[in-house]
């Protein structure tokens, strides 16, 4: 037994000994990469040696390379001469790695090889280098930067992106092409230097430096939308002399005849005066000039995707000259309060004044014919604007999130109401539709503000959430062409009380009352149906969740099947089911929207049953004596079933 005790002591004291003992350093090591290169890993110096010749094994990620082992401790490499290239992955996510020592033979680092290295500090980019490819050295935040030779021809995306404490940069004119996001994310640039020879410079390729100003080289011919994109020091543009593609102007930057605006510096201050003969705003020309107060558009005709996207402006007017307009035109003016829309666009385009969120003043002139999907989404400071008077359809989104309109006046052509029109409305409290409205489409009036709303008699479609979360809504009458109750359709309608269905749902070709289309209505007192009854399968397991307990059911009393199948009797509730006179009172017993003689068979067949008018009526049906059986006579029948 004590030989027992005094082994098992030993075990745990040699458990403890283990589990607070530091980690052990890997031993040396040493290996062979294809035929030609050798390496060896010094453990004590932490330092690992390549030599050889030609190119290094390129590896399809990290983990595939013979140095991943090595990632928490390696911290020098040095690549010996005659080595022409460093393959790729092959040093990816060493994140001790501070030292990196390159050959004068070296010629290309390859795809990610030294990605990740966020802690190099010292580096040299031998002559000889003509390609750095695809996130070579991107992330190395704590580089202070190093001069690129003059060798250097192709860089690719991320090639050098992320140097977060260097401060100058000079690109040698050998590279002709700049590719996305080369030289993105060196937030700490505040010199750059583009040298004559470079040719293309592509969007983001120098996204979020902080340089306050910018000289293009006479030899670039095309710049990318957003090639400076969070440089917000930046205040002028300027070109070399001789270019045959840019000119700037008060340090804005356009086109060589000065036809086109193509980017207004971020940090430019006050009013901008266009350039006489400006006849075109380009793509996000005045993206992010959060300092810009106005623009005069006179002489402008086009007005490109997202010129104005976060621009500091306070009002606008577009004039009648403008013809173009694309999407997202004065997206996040966060400023703007009154715009004046006299172009002649006819169609105001896509999100137009997306998150304008202090736009109160919208005019919009007869040039404007129609919108698109959301021109004023999230526009929370906007009570009221006049659509245009030959507008056809409310656009999904187009007041999405206005909180504070107030009232809108439909256009009286309006036929549709798209998904998320007036969502989150919710001090709109009364809407009018126009009866030839016959789709609503999902969310339309989420969450408004609505306290009764008159749906037309001709709506023959209307979406999942259409009402859901409006707090006020009290009343609705669904018409006779809705014949399915979609999902979420009234869900969090807490002061509602009376639905009114006309149609016959047992038409819906899967379910007639879809899950949660009542959820949570727990003041709903009175659901009256007018048509047929519907199966029990027709009715989702979860369509009353929440659903007021004491609900009562009302059907016609020429369908008693209702009070036999008790169809809403799902999950779990138990309601009262009310048979009520028919609602043929409007003579429309097969509930097919229209007063037709068709109708008569129906109330003919409930008369017979209960024996409430003479055998006369009962063999000819010609209840009016006038000789013809017709849709008057279903009204005569009704008011008779009514009556009795």
């Amino acid at each position: 037994m004590k030989r027992l005790i005094r082994f098992v002591s030993f075990l745990l004291l040699a458990s403890l000994i283990l589990c607070t003992a530091p980690a052990m350093a890997l031993d040396d090591e040493s290996g062979v990469i294809g035929d030609s290169i050798t390496w060896e890993y010094v453990s004590a110096s932490k330092t690992l040696t390549l030599t050889g010749s030609g190119p290094m094994e390129d590896y399809a990620y990290a983990s595939k390379s013979p140095f991943y082992k090595f990632r928490n401790e390696l911290e020098t490499v040095v690549i010996g001469e005659g080595i022409t290239t460093v393959g790729a992955y092959a040093f990816s996510n060493q994140s001790k790695l501070a030292s990196i020592t390159l050959p004068s033979t070296m010629t290309s680092l390859n795809k990610g090889c030294f990605n990740q290295c966020r802690l190099v500090t010292s580096c040299n980019f031998p002559s000889g280098i003509t390609a750095v490819l695809n996130s070579a050295c991107n992330y190395w935040t704590a580089f202070p930067g190093a001069a690129l030779p003059a060798s250097l021809e192709t860089v690719e995306s991320n090639s050098f992106g992320n140097w977060q404490s260097a401060t100058e940069l000079t690109v040698p004119g050998s590279v002709k092409n700049i590719p996305i996001n080369a030289f993105a994310g060196w937030t700490s640039l505040t010199s750059l230097t583009l040298e004559e020879g470079i040719e293309n410079i592509a969007g983001q390729a120098f996204g979020a430096i902080d340089v306050s100003e910018i000289t293009l080289p006479a030899s670039l011919k095309t710049l990318g939308v957003r090639a400076f994109d969070g440089a917000n020091s930046l205040a002028a543009y300027y070109v070399a002399e001789g270019s045959t593609s840019f000119r700037a102007e008060d340090g804005v930057l356009y086109n060589a005849d000065g036809t086109v605006l193509l980017s207004c510096p971020p940090a430019k201050q006050g009013a901008v005066e266009i350039a006489d003969g400006c006849e075109e705003i380009a793509d996000s020309a005045f993206y992010n000039c959060y300092s810009v107060s106005a623009v005069d558009l006179n002489t402008v005709s086009t007005i490109r995707t997202g010129a104005f996207t976060s621009c500091g402006i306070t009002e606008i007017t577009v004039p009648e000259s403008v013809t173009v307009m694309e999407a997202a035109p004065f997206a996040n003016c966060e400023n703007l309060v009154s715009a004046t829309i006299n172009a002649n666009v006819g169609t105001l385009p896509q999100n137009c004044f997306y998150y304008c969120t202090s736009l109160t003043n919208v005019t919009l002139g007869s040039g404007v014919t129609d919108l698109q999907s959301g021109v004023f989404n999230a526009c929370s400071s906007l009570q009221t604007v006049a659509l245009p008077a030959a507008l056809t359809s409310i656009p999904d989104n187009t007041f999405y999130s206005c909180a504070a309109l107030e009232s809108v006046e439909i256009p009286s052509g309006v036929t549709s109401i798209g998904s998320g029109a007036f969502y989150g409305c919710s001090q709109l409290t009364a809407l009018t539709l126009p009866e030839g409205v016959t789709a609503i489409g999902s969310s339309a009036f989420y969450g408004s503000g609505l306290v009764a709303l008159t749906l037309p008699e001709g709506l023959e479609s209307l979406g999942g959430s259409a009402f859901a979360q409006c707090k006020s809504l009290t009343s609705m009458v669904l018409p006779a062409g809705i014949t399915e109750i979609q999902g979420q359709l009234f869900t969090g309608c807490t002061a509602l009380k009376t639905v009114e269905v006309m149609g016959d749902i047992t038409q819906a070709p899967n379910y007639a009352i879809y899950s949660g289309a009542f959820n949570n209505t727990t003041a709903l007192e009175r659901l009256i149906f007018h048509c047929p009854c519907p199966t029990a399968k027709q009715i989702n397991t979860y369509a009353f969740n929440g659903t007021n307990k004491n609900l009562e059911v009302h059907y016609p009393n020429i369908y008693p099947e209702w009070a036999e199948v008790k169809p809403l009797d799902v999950g779990g509730n138990t309601f009262t089911y009310v048979p009520d006179y028919p609602a043929p009172l409007a003579g429309d017993a097969n509930c097919d929207g229209v007063l037709t003689a068709s109708d008569v068979s129906v109330l003919f067949a409930y008369i017979i049953n209960a024996g409430t008018l003479d055998e006369h009526a009962m063999v000819n049906a010609d209840v009016n004596g006038d000789g013809v059986v017709d849709a008057t006579d279903a009204t005569v029948l009704a008011q008779a079933i009514f009556n009795n």
